[in-house]
């Protein structure tokens, strides 16, 4: 989904909310961007696989109660380091998932992770092939890539052993084939994903919606502060000036690319606490094939 029709969920959101129809009057569409704008400061999003969920209503987002054991990926890692591959086989575990959870101001990065949830296992399977395999739930590419990877593993060149890398074990074999397997089956039943809406003290803005809105007016229309009345903190004197150059269109505007800065700037991972569940909203969203080739 891009800016455009985020901002279409929006607003479809927020009119059930308020009960303004956007565009039938500024007003109200005004109060419809605002109400937007202030959420859009408020929240974080979480993205992650279908079989999270029940966990996650029952103890809500924990570092520590999580769908897989740290010990097996770890196990995987030190394999990995073994034989001279990086642990970035496993994407960003150690950044993000490791004792910490991930989270981002947009819902449209939320949705875009949750479709290769868990991010580490979406690397481990295509991390060497460009079949998107995890996300387009095709076992059979995925496995084949993996034992091709297996193989090179195994039969080191003389360049290779010369550098410090070393020939993967048959047992080692065994454990990535036995992991690549329980996980498999565990996250790719689903052809789901959960997107969760979180609030959070850490999250907030200096600037209040309808200051966000005069500051876009003023870039895209060229509008002057002086016009728009930044003069001083009354805010609902900003409010009036900015009903007085506002349409339909400028405020979607406005509304949209708040959404997309807000994406740019806001990603997070939180360390020191566990969020409970009844700061939580799940949305249960639909997977989306992946171009290959």
């Amino acid at each position: 989904m891009n800016s455009y029709g985020l901002t279409d969920v929006y607003i479809q959101l927020a009119e059930r909310i308020i009960g303004n129809k956007f565009g039938e009057n500024i007003e109200g569409s005004l109060v419809i961007a605002e109400r937007i704008l202030q959420s859009v400061m408020e929240i974080y999003f979480h993205g992650t696989n279908l079989s999270a969920l029940e966990g996650i209503r029952e103890h809500g987002l924990s570092r520590e109660r999580r769908d897989f054991e740290c010990n097996e990926i770890e196990e995987m890692i030190s394999i990995m380091k073994r034989i001279g591959e990086s642990e970035q086989t496993f994407g960003w575990y150690k950044l993000n998932s490791e004792d910490k959870i991930f989270v981002t101001g947009d819902a449209e990065a939320a949705y875009s992770y949750a479709e290769g949830s868990p991010e580490w296992f979406d690397q481990f399977t295509s991390k060497f092939s460009h079949e998107q395999s995890f996300r387009n739930r095709n076992y059979e590419d995925a496995l084949k890539y993996l034992k091709m990877r297996i193989e090179k593993w195994k039969n080191r060149s003389e360049e290779e052993l010369k550098y410090g890398r070393k020939n993967l074990q048959p047992q080692e074999e065994q454990a990535i084939l036995a992991f690549f397997e329980k996980y498999w089956k565990k996250y790719a039943r689903h052809d789901e994903a959960v997107v969760i809406r979180l609030e959070h003290p850490e999250r907030s803005s200096d600037d209040s919606p309808i200051k966000e809105i005069a500051l876009w007016f003023q870039v895209l229309n060229k509008i002057s502060k002086e016009e728009l009345d930044f003069s001083n903190e009354d805010e609902e004197k900003l409010r009036l000036s900015v009903l007085k150059h506002a349409t339909p269109e400028r405020i979607r505007e406005a509304i949209r690319l708040e959404i997309s800065q807000m994406r740019r700037t806001i990603d997070t991972r939180i360390e020191d606490e566990d969020i409970g569940h009844e700061k939580l909203s799940y949305y249960i969203v639909p997977l989306k094939p992946i171009a290959t080739g």
